[in-house]
């Protein structure tokens, strides 16, 4: 990929990551953060350099990194940085996302960085006997799976650590409350509808409905610091254990927010079956034990919220930022919204607004 990098960013790295053998610059194709990353490499050693433009962001970003990572939770080691200039050489975890692991990714091809050497392999046998094909696909499912079980118990970590490392940093964002819910949830939900041209029925009953889901989910148990963004492209696999990226987002809320982000991550597709396994793994993990009907009830709460936030992230993406690829994660993303609404019989309008950009959405789909 074309490096875009200045001058001064590149006498920075060279500094920053010191060596004898000359530094190389490879940059990495970006995700849906303006936030970029270029791997510098000096012979076998590498590390990430990190450009972020946003001053405030940054400033969480590298205090609160630096005490997670002291307090032992799986995120790459700082090494530098420079907040005037947005720059951070990071540990380079290598580019194995979580999404590289899933069972089926929604609607769009594995990258060939993202797939592990035991995908690698079974795709140059192809021709093997059948019988030989079956049982390789089934080791490759369980290593699959085994990278989701790992990922729970780093998500259990950061629950039961993150809050406590947390506290004195002096700088911290807003809590996960009623106002942020109402406006950057189902606010940035309606905003998508907007986008992509979904208007029946959004009428003076739909907002009164909207008003009320929000305070259901601001009403919520147990408060820790959730990461905000806990799905598979933000879990990078090294050695076959998770790491996790991209932390900037984190603020106080509600503990089953993270779960619900990973399990109905649109990016992928895990079985019903899976999903309850991981599951039960992630309160069989926990020191006290919770309250499950009151924990599911704010679970699946938390995962429409997060289903509402990534239906107007992808349509922002799509058609502000003109990044045609996330529009087809509409579909999965609203379907599974649709579907987490049979929970929730007192918002018959919402969901039937919703059933509306579900079938809006597949047409975009098919079309692309």
């Amino acid at each position: 990929m074309t490096i875009d990098i200045s001058l001064n960013h590149e006498l920075w790295a060279q500094k920053a990551f010191p060596g004898v053998q000359p530094l190389q610059f490879e940059a990495l194709e970006g995700d849906a953060s303006d936030r970029r990353y270029v791997r510098l490499k000096r012979g076998e050693e590498s590390r990430l350099l990190l450009i972020g433009p946003n001053r405030q962001e940054n400033i969480l970003w590298l205090y609160l990194g630096r005490q997670l990572w002291y307090h032992g939770l799986p995120l790459p080691q700082i090494y530098k940085s420079n907040l005037e200039k947005g720059l951070f050489v990071l540990e380079d975890l290598g580019p194995l996302r979580l999404d590289g692991f899933s069972e089926r990714r929604s609607n769009e091809q594995e990258p060939e960085q993202n797939r592990l050497p035991e995908q690698k392999q079974l795709l140059e046998q192809s021709q093997l006997p059948e019988q030989t094909q079956l049982l390789e696909q089934k080791k490759l499912l369980e290593l699959r799976r085994d990278a989701y079980r790992k990922t729970i118990a780093a998500l259990v970590c950061w629950r039961q650590k993150a809050l406590s490392a947390a506290e004195g940093l002096g700088v911290q964002n807003p809590p996960y409350d009623l106002d942020m819910i109402t406006r950057l949830e189902w606010g940035y939900f309606l905003k998508g509808l907007e986008l992509i041209g979904v208007k029946a029925n959004l009428n003076s009953d739909f907002h009164l409905e909207g008003k009320s889901l929000c305070q259901a989910a601001s009403d919520y148990g147990e408060k820790v610091l959730i990461h905000r963004d806990f799905q598979s492209r933000n879990i990078i696999i090294k050695e076959g254990d998770p790491y996790i990226i991209d932390w900037q987002g984190a603020r106080v809320g509600p503990a089953s927010y993270d779960l619900a982000s990973l399990l109905y991550d649109p990016y992928v597709t895990l079985d019903d079956e899976f999903k309850l396994e991981l599951i039960d793994l992630y309160l069989n993990s926990l020191t006290k034990p919770l309250d499950k009907e009151l924990f599911f009830k704010e679970f699946r709460l938390h995962a429409v919220m997060r289903l509402m936030q990534a239906t107007g992230a992808y349509a922002h993406l799509w058609k502000v930022k003109k990044l045609p690829r996330y529009g087809r994660f509409l579909h999965p993303a609203l379907t599974r919204l649709f579907e987490l609404f049979s929970s929730f019989p007192q918002y018959p309008i919402v969901r039937s607004v919703i059933h509306s950009a579900a079938l809006f959405s597949m047409e975009i789909t098919c079309a692309q």
